[in-house]
């Protein structure tokens, strides 16, 4: 009898509507494969995977999109930087609980706030985002191991420089391909030369500006009555972040093209797509204001640029095209950007790019090149 009763549980498990709905499951293969949060979006990071629920018509769990969004765009900036890739999907998941319990905490303020907490997750929330999300990744011990938003922010801008040193070789390359012949020059298009061109264009001691200052310089007296200036937060709530960064050597810039590769077709893309006032996607990036409630609309755009900067760009390098005759892909770059349709564009402005200015930089590479052979076979130098 024993046995029996242990088997009835399992048989009433398998009944015919559970064999229909199994059936038709098993018919409608899911266009986004059903991987947990935790998998595809924080341990084993998948930029295609996260780029796809992004792109997709379902609304998905609660703020599932906008936690997404987050860790993409430092994602884009940052590959090599989970911790600061996590920060970020972090401070989005806090946001998300306060969300849920803000209004049920203020309608139980006069009796039990913690009920009104407890109530706002389980009625604003849904089960996914605290079995997915919440917990797995920490819940509250892990928001607050996270970095403050103002600390985040800085070391945002900080960590993206080397991204803005690739950024400035892949413009190179693309001004290269659309507007100049081979007459103009006798490189081959590699991270070499684009490195060395890159250097010898933008390299020196001066800074450039990219990303907004938001502070105001004002005076205080210090206690020898001598005006002291000092940097002061228009808002204390927003970072100080450094408005201007710089390019370095042609050596440094190969070293952040080979620290940037996973993401940089997606960077160069977002250097494209302008948002208004003179800034593009990627400033928005850089300045961490870039939301998915805001940008949501240019994310084909974007993915299909990204997918161009791949296919007819990258894939044009000398040693890449001979990488994928073999089998190969460009600078293993290829797995990272969903194969989506390519949305073709033109260089940006932001570079301010010249056939001058290349050509004058190929003669000068040639130059050295010419001064070293001479060096090596130990002729007079002119």
């Amino acid at each position: 009898m024993k046995g029996d009763e242990a088997v009835q549980p399992t048989q009433k498990l398998d009944t015919r509507r559970r064999r229909r709905l199994r059936a038709n499951w098993a018919s409608h293969e899911p266009t986004i494969p059903l991987r947990p949060f935790i998998d595809y979006a924080w341990d084993n990071y998948d930029p295609n995977a996260v780029a796809s629920y992004l792109l997709a018509a379902d609304k998905g769990f609660y703020h599932q999109k906008k936690i997404l969004y987050e860790g993409f765009c430092t994602w884009v900036l940052c590959p090599g930087r989970s911790k600061l890739r996590e920060d970020s999907m972090v401070y989005r998941i806090a946001k998300a609980v306060d969300a849920a319990e803000a209004p049920w905490r203020s309608n139980a303020a006069e009796s039990i706030p913690t009920l009104g907490d407890f109530v706002g997750r389980l009625i604003h929330g849904d089960r996914r985002f605290f079995q997915e999300v919440y917990h797995p990744t920490g819940g509250a011990m892990r928001v607050l191991g996270a970095l403050p938003r103002a600390a985040f922010k800085r070391a945002l801008a900080k960590r993206a420089t080397g991204m803005l040193e690739a950024v400035h070789m892949i413009a190179v390359y693309h001004f290269h391909l659309t507007h100049l012949t081979s007459k103009d020059y006798d490189y081959a298009l590699s991270k070499e030369t684009g490195g060395a061109v890159v250097g010898r264009i933008f390299g020196s001691t001066s800074n450039r500006r990219f990303v907004e200052d938001r502070t105001i310089w004002k005076k205080i007296d210090t206690v020898k009555n001598k005006e002291k200036i000092i940097r002061r937060s228009k808002d204390k709530t927003k970072a100080l972040i450094a408005m201007e960064y710089k390019i370095h050597s042609s050596t440094f810039a190969i070293q952040a093209w080979d620290k940037s590769r996973p993401s940089i077709a997606y960077a160069y893309a977002a250097a494209s797509i302008p948002t208004g006032n003179g800034r593009t996607l990627l400033h928005e990036l850089i300045d961490a204001r870039s939301t998915f409630k805001l940008h949501q609309h240019l994310l084909v755009e974007w993915c299909g640029r990204a997918r161009y900067v791949i296919d007819h760009i990258i894939a044009q390098c000398n040693q890449e095209r001979g990488n994928t005759e073999r089998g190969g892909l460009p600078f293993e770059f290829q797995s990272c950007v969903l194969p989506v349709e390519p949305r073709s564009f033109e260089p940006p402005a932001l570079f301010s790019l010249s056939a001058v200015k290349i050509t004058e930089a190929y003669k000068y590479q040639r130059k050295l090149r010419a001064d070293k052979r001479r060096k090596d076979a130990n002729i007079p130098m002119n």
